[in-house]
């Protein structure tokens, strides 16, 4: 007999009753177990112990902080601190990525402090880079976008719109050594209306086109005078009229220099490079100087509109300066130039570089002299060491080739023949 069944058919409400409360309690079981194996509870690691977590493929490493546990998977949510191969990442996470606020320190060459979605740099933040520069500002997807500035490691300042990494939009960039560019920007170039500002006071004012003076534009010398100039090529010097200043600051010492003008003048070149000098039938002839955007500048003698005979040249985009001769717009006979790692040459050049006699010294007091070939030390010559020490023999490719090493006594400590070490 099926008792179970019979208690129903005889209607007897307290075993209805106590069916009714034994179905209730197994559906509450069964929801319980359910909603237990489905709850993630959060916990925290202990001070030595740590997780392993993947945001992304191929970068994995060690986590400590606050975690979710749904019984199988650990993953990084919360407040935490994780450890990629010596790349410190710390702040808010969630599903094993960095999410909300936090920082992320690149052994050796970045840190970046701000906003992140999903693993990436997204919102407000900040990147300071080993070499000095750094960029502050609006990110997206782990790029710049939005306003911003970034500061180079040499001092160029730039504060505006970005798009993708790229200077894109309305901006002022500030040169080193002054000199200003505001204006608009595509793909990280002078695209549209913009004015440069010179610290010699002379201003340039009108379109652009891949950092190149486009269509028609006003050019103002530090007096006030104005020339409005129609780009047609490369140098243009066609003004179509020229505004005097009312009350100018001092006479004007030169004119802009047109197609056959001889004389003392001014040109400006579409590729942002102004000359101020001697002309001679519309070419750069005698004493003058060049100034370039970046604060970079030539000054001394010309021929043709190219440096020849005695001049400086100082390329501040990597910090050299050259004080000697020129041929044919390369370094050519006697000169020293500084390099900006400390370095310093002096001697003799050969179309732009180290050839013939010369002394070369670095920063920890080595010294060599003697002769060079294409910037390397070739032929005959004596290196004379920090530590007292010195060679002196033939060498061959910057390395020392048939000779003899003294000591710092005098006495000697080894030898070399044909390249090869002889103790």
């Amino acid at each position: 007999m099926n008792t179970f069944g019979n208690s129903f058919n005889n209607n007897n409400p307290f075993q209805m009753s106590n069916h009714l409360l034994f179905l209730c309690l197994l559906v509450s079981f069964i929801c319980n177990a359910q909603n237990t194996t489905s709850q993630e509870k959060t916990y925290k690691t202990t001070e030595n112990d740590s997780i392993n977590i993947c945001p992304f493929p191929n970068n994995c490493g060690y986590y400590k902080g606050e975690f979710i546990y749904d019984g199988v998977t650990k993953i990084a949510n919360g407040k935490g601190k994780a450890n990629f191969k010596g790349n410190i990442a710390e702040g808010n996470w969630k599903n094993n990525r960095l999410d909300g606020y936090g920082s992320y320190d690149v052994k050796n060459k970045a840190k970046y402090v701000g906003e992140w979605k999903d693993g990436l740099s997204h919102g407000k933040g900040t990147t300071t880079y080993k070499d000095g520069s750094m960029y502050s500002g609006e990110w997206k997807n782990n790029k710049y976008d939005g306003q911003g500035t970034s500061i180079s490691f040499s001092g160029e300042k730039y504060a505006g719109a970005w798009k993708e990494n790229k200077r894109h939009g309305l901006g002022s960039l500030t040169f080193e050594n002054g000199n200003i560019y505001f204006g608009q920007f595509a793909n990280d170039k002078f695209y549209g209306q913009g004015t440069i500002t010179f610290v010699n006071g002379i201003k340039y004012i009108g379109n652009w086109k891949n950092f190149k003076l486009d269509s028609i534009g006003t050019f103002i010398t530090s007096n006030g005078d104005k020339f409005t100039i129609q780009w047609n090529n490369e140098n243009s010097n066609k003004s179509q009229y020229r505004t005097f200043a009312k009350n100018p600051k001092k006479p004007s010492k030169f004119k802009l220099a047109s197609e056959n003008f001889t004389g003392k003048g001014i040109r400006i070149y579409q590729n942002i490079r102004i000359y101020i000098g001697e002309f001679k039938l519309g070419k750069q002839n005698g004493q003058g100087t060049v100034h370039y955007i970046n604060g970079s500048k030539y000054s001394g003698q010309w021929k043709d509109n190219q440096f020849e005979g005695k001049g400086t040249l100082t390329d501040v985009s990597i910090n050299e300066t050259y004080i000697g001769n020129f041929k044919n717009g390369n370094k050519d006979g006697l000169g020293t130039i500084n390099y900006t790692n400390g370095e310093k040459y002096s001697g003799e050049w050969k179309d732009g570089s180290r050839t013939g006699q010369g002394t070369y010294n670095w920063p920890n007091g080595d010294k060599f002299v003697g002769n060079f070939m294409r910037n390397r030390q070739n032929g005959q010559g004596t290196m004379f060491y920090a530590n007292g020490e010195k060679f002196t023999g033939e060498w061959k490719d910057s390395k020392e080739y048939n000779g003899i090493l003294y000591k710092k006594d005098g006495t000697q400590k080894s030898s070399y023949r044909d390249g090869i070490l002889i103790e």
